[in-house]
């Protein structure tokens, strides 16, 4: 899957220290979970 993000979207997502592919991956799931609640 290709994705394009701001660049400073990006910049936040790859600051050091962190694997921005994990953090990305939790932020999206953390959003979907939300989402869910809202609907049941």
């Amino acid at each position: 899957m290709n994705i394009t993000f701001d660049a400073d979207v990006m910049a936040w997502l790859k600051r050091p220290g962190k694997d921005y592919q994990s953090r990305l991956n939790a932020i999206l799931r953390e959003a979907m979970l939300r989402e869910q609640n809202l609907m049941t």
